[in-house]
């Protein structure tokens, strides 16, 4: 079947798998909107249980159900490992430094990243 047939084209050619494309169309669609509804439902109860760790102290366990913990927002500690590299690489060059100064070159490599609130959902095992 070449590229430049049309819809109708195709109709002609195979009418039963345009009618089978349809239905499975239709269904994938179907289940697209169900997903989204779900997803929404799913975004509510999941504020409402973030309201309610957070009323209980941030952490509370339901036997048999799952446990929550609200984990605060905080910085992530990254390091820039082509300056590492070129660091080390000019520690190696220049001979023996103190340890201070080496910490303090060290230290300027450091990057952070703030990190978001977060809300970590358990189900029990």
């Amino acid at each position: 079947m070449s590229d430049e047939m049309n819809t109708q084209d195709v109709q002609a050619y195979n009418p039963v798998a345009m009618d089978e494309l349809y239905d499975a169309l239709s269904h994938y669609f179907e289940i697209e909107s169900e997903i989204k509804a779900i997803e929404h439902t799913k975004a509510e109860v999941r504020a409402r249980i973030e309201i309610l760790a957070k009323d209980l102290g941030g952490k509370a366990k339901i036997d048999h159900v799952g446990s929550v913990q609200v984990v605060p927002a905080g910085v992530t500690v990254s390091y820039d490992g082509d300056l590492l590299d070129k660091l080390v690489q000019e520690l190696s060059v220049d001979g023996e430094k103190e340890k201070i100064a080496i910490a303090m070159r060290i230290m300027l490599c450091k990057k952070e990243k703030p990190r978001k609130e977060s809300l970590r959902i358990v189900g029990a095992k």
